[in-house]
């Protein structure tokens, strides 16, 4: 596939350079403008309500040793900006959102006025306007978007379309290291938002060599500094201590990702991804049952794991046979399968499926479908002998037919957004054998005020999970806030039956029998604490003091 040089590109016109990019952040506008009522939930209180990192700009040490500096630097401008005020957060995550969508149009459009024979006429800009605008609309795009924390996931996805954007300009132009610098430089900030990033470096030179270089040797000869350059920014990844984090075997209490994470074992997390994959798909297609937190089953029967196994690696012969073929086809699949390998392999992660890790993956599906809707409207056109004018009248239709129903659908989806309890309801609805969820739902209620619903909810997750250390906990919260100690006191008991080494668990036991002058039982789970984990040093003071207090 020999690139065409840049002077063969016909323009479009001046009206639909400028028509499209006013239509997509149009579309963004309308489809998350109610997200501005959203609220807090989930992993937002940890990592931005009780954040005291993101405190303060400079120094810029705390919010620097993060393993996502870059997200945590945008997170101390919000809060210097409107503190705790949710909706600058969203105001934020809008932004980048729509910058995203306008650099995937630039690449989309650029790529194709290289690749296809139509690039002599004005389609290109349109087929790429028609892809963003599916992607930026997408209600598989929402979890990226309006739940705050998965900033990380959209500022990666915006530095990783402006990487591919600017390799594109700087391949075209006479002075290409203007281009290069930025595109390195987003390379370098994409991995310190998010490591999935770690796949830029890789795409970018098949990207090139699909796209740009006629040959390998040309490549090399032309841009082997540049690609060079984009593969030292891995480096980031371990002054930022991700790298270690997921290499390292041994167990490590609280790693929830990498090899340290036992939970699930390289092996399992494999099996159980293809119909974790095969999901993300049909929710591509038909996104109907979001759900924030699914608490997927590892895949062990045969069933569960060979029918979807054998269909991804159908899809994995397809992608090969297209790139060897040098279609263009063959860099979408590559796109799709590359960006999800850090989370979609066999790398365990407590988490097997998030909605967020689609953001990137989406935009090769819905330029699969603008462009595959596309050479089949021609073909159909040049057998029955339409003329241009019909089927750019059916092109549209199918356009507004495609993204209204998606938009709406990110409308309605945002709205469980704008309180906790709809979120968690919703999780309950999608996922009702979920202990997590009624836990989940449980927290909500009990921030509302509503204790014994919260009760209710928290008692039927222990009934799912008997072993659920937080929910005991919890449980243990409600009972203290309704007066009946005895309870809270079993509750807690419990919970550090389950998970003693959770410092929180036998803190708040001590501090409960303390407060009803229970002295010896409070030095007896002191005495306890200090045997499993010698190195809680709370607890060798707090049981100082009450020995004091008892000689006393």
């Amino acid at each position: 596939m020999t690139p065409l040089p840049p002077q063969e590109h016909a323009p479009a016109p001046r009206l639909a350079q400028f028509l499209a990019p006013v239509l997509l952040i149009g579309a963004a506008t309308v489809v998350y403008a109610n997200s501005f009522s959203g609220v807090f939930l989930f992993d937002d209180y940890g990592r931005i309500v009780e954040n005291e990192r993101i405190r303060q700009l400079w120094p810029p040490g705390p919010w620097l040793a993060t393993r996502r500096p870059l997200v945590e630097f945008t997170l101390a401008i919000n809060y210097m900006a409107g503190e705790v005020r949710p909706w600058g957060y969203h105001l934020v995550n809008l932004m980048v959102h729509v910058a995203a969508a306008l650099a995937l149009f630039g690449v989309i459009r650029r790529t194709a006025l290289i690749v296809r024979s139509e690039s002599c006429d004005n389609s290109a800009t349109w087929l790429a306007c028609a892809a963003a605008m599916l992607w930026v609309v997408h209600p598989l795009n929402t979890q990226s978007v309006t739940y705050l924390i998965q900033r990380g996931e959209s500022l990666m996805g915006l530095l990783y379309f402006l990487c591919a954007y600017t390799l594109l300009r700087g391949s075209q132009s006479p002075r290409p290291w203007r281009w290069f610098a930025i595109t390195i430089a987003a390379c370098a900030g994409g991995m310190a938002a998010k490591a999935v990033m770690v796949t830029a470096p890789v795409v970018l030179l098949c990207f090139d060599r699909m796209f740009l270089a006629s040959s390998w040797r040309e490549l090399f000869r032309r841009r082997a500094v540049l690609h060079g350059a984009l593969m030292l920014t891995w480096t980031v990844l371990v002054m930022c201590g991700v790298a270690q984090a997921v290499l390292q075997t041994s167990a490590k209490a609280g790693a929830n990702v990498g090899f340290a994470y036992h939970g699930i074992s390289p092996v399992e997390y494999a099996m159980t991804q293809p119909g974790v994959i095969l999901h993300y798909l049909r929710l591509c297609v038909w996104p109907d049952a979001l759900c924030l937190d699914y608490q997927w089953p590892v895949a062990t029967s045969p069933n569960a794991v060979l029918g979807p196994a054998l269909l991804l690696i159908a899809m994995l012969f397809a992608t090969v046979g297209a790139v060897v073929s040098r279609h263009w086809l063959g860099f979408a699949g590559l796109w799709f399968f590359l960006i999800l390998a850090p989370t979609s392999s066999i790398v365990p992660i407590k988490d097997v499926i998030f909605e967020h890790r689609m953001y990137l993956p989406l935009a090769a599906i819905t330029t699969i479908a603008v462009f595959g809707a596309h050479d089949i409207l021609r073909r159909l056109g040049r057998r029955f002998s339409f003329g241009r004018a019909p089927r750019s009248a059916v092109a549209l239709l199918l356009a507004v037919g495609a993204v209204v129903p998606l938009g709406w659908r990110t409308i309605l989806r945002n709205r469980d957004y704008h309180s906790s309890l709809a979120m968690w309801q919703s999780v309950v609805d999608a996922r009702p054998n979920s202990d997590r969820a009624y836990f989940g739902l449980g927290v909500a209620f009990y921030r509302e005020g509503q204790v014994d619903a919260a009760l209710a909810r928290i008692q039927h997750a222990i009934e799912l999970t008997p072993r659920y250390a937080d929910a005991h906990f919890n449980l243990g919260v409600i009972y203290t806030d309704k007066g009946d100690m005895e309870a809270a006191i079993a509750s807690y008991r419990r919970a550090v039956e389950v998970a003693p080494t959770r410092e929180r668990y036998p803190q708040a036991l001590v501090a409960l029998l303390v407060h009803l002058r229970r002295y010896a039982e409070a030095q007896a789970v002191l005495r306890q604490t200090l045997s499993r984990t010698p190195q809680a040093d709370w607890a060798r003071k707090q049981l100082a003091e009450l020995d004091a207090r008892q000689r006393r």
